[in-house]
């Protein structure tokens, strides 16, 4: 079950956390969000149905920040927003020491390769680039934005699919 965090200063939004998808004909069945830690950029893990294919990743090119004219609309609304802000990157081949690609809906997808199972550890941030700072979980006593750094940042929805 996502959630989806505001902070109130710099209006970064990000989600986190697992879901499962409705339609399977990509291959991949379910998919976690996670955010870097450092900047606050939104990331993306899929992961395949039995198996079959191996794990794959995303990114939003930037930080995501709420636009004002959300403020008054619904929650449901910015979870939306945020999922289709702009086109996900898929990541290059420095991932894969063997490139192995698909073509899907018109985007090249950088397969991670020979186990299938991508090390959060081994992934910098598509957008600051540091090692080590990709989290799909952040803790409910934390309220320091990884933006801006303001102790304003809190939960505020949850969806499930």
């Amino acid at each position: 079950m996502p959630n989806l965090y505001f902070c109130s200063s710099c209006r970064l939004t990000f989600q986190l956390g697992w879901f499962h998808y409705h339609q399977f004909d990509s291959g991949y069945g379910s998919a976690t969000f996670l955010v870097c830690k450092e900047c606050g950029t939104q990331h993306k893990m899929e992961h395949p149905i039995r198996g079959q294919l191996p794990e794959r990743i995303f990114a939003q090119p930037e930080p995501v920040t709420k636009p004002a004219d959300l403020d008054s609309g619904s929650l449901d609304s910015l979870a939306h927003y945020h999922l289709g802000y702009k086109e996900w990157q898929s990541y290059p081949a420095q991932l894969n020491p063997r490139p192995e690609h698909e073509e899907h809906k018109g985007m090249r997808i950088w397969f991670k390769g020979i186990t299938g199972k991508i090390k959060l550890a081994d992934v910098e941030c598509w957008y600051c680039g540091s090692g080590s700072s990709l989290v799909s979980e952040w803790s409910k006593r934390n309220s320091s934005c990884p933006r801006c750094k303001e102790n304003s940042l809190e939960c505020i929805a949850a969806w499930m699919t």
